[in-house]
């Protein structure tokens, strides 16, 4: 089937080349293709409601790539909120551990330290936890630790997320920060 450019089915794919476009670096590019995969569903109606808080997040993803913080705390904190909106839409761990990541870089090491733990014990209630995504989490986790000055502790963690990252968990960019912190 032939959709036109502005059908409203082409925001997930949108949204997923944001994403993508986003772990490669190119804040820009992640912007206009999350801000179209919202802007299509906001004339549907539902750009403010729980669907669209991966779009929000999306655009919160790529204000973190472009080094606009502030930005991106507002719109996945936004993007969370919309998202616990309806319990049937999912994504709200990932949406949690973009947050972190950027409270984290902005130096909030203690609510990002929960959302990490938030995320970890969300995933372990689902029977998910060995799931390769987790590195995120605990690289995360390890790195508000090193902060703290809870190096054994930091550094399980780090070693758990690395582990995971080998299983072929979380973007190249997540295992960098890892490795770096533990060296």
């Amino acid at each position: 089937r032939v959709l036109g450019a502005d059908h409203t089915d082409l925001a997930g794919p949108l949204g997923n080349l944001g994403g993508a476009l986003a772990d490669l670096g190119d804040a820009d590019g992640a912007r206009r293709a999350c801000q179209r995969a919202l802007d299509l569903l906001t004339r549907m109606g539902a750009g403010g409601s729980a669907r669209g808080a991966r779009y929000h997040g999306c655009l919160g993803e790529a204000a973190a790539v472009a080094g606009d913080l502030g930005t991106a705390r507002v719109l996945l904190e936004q993007a969370l909120t919309l998202s616990e909106s309806d319990p049937a839409v999912g994504g709200r761990d990932y949406l949690r551990m973009d947050l972190a990541e950027v409270l984290l870089a902005a130096g909030a090491t203690a609510p990002a330290g929960t959302l990490c733990q938030a995320v970890l014990e969300s995933f372990a209630g689902d029977g998910l936890s060995e799931h390769p995504d987790l590195a995120r989490a605990y690289g995360c986790l390890g790195r508000v630790r090193l902060a703290a000055g809870e190096r054994a502790a930091a550094g399980r963690d780090l070693e758990q997320a690395l582990s995971r990252f080998d299983r072929g968990g979380g973007a190249q960019r997540h295992r960098a920060l890892t490795e770096f912190a533990l060296a």
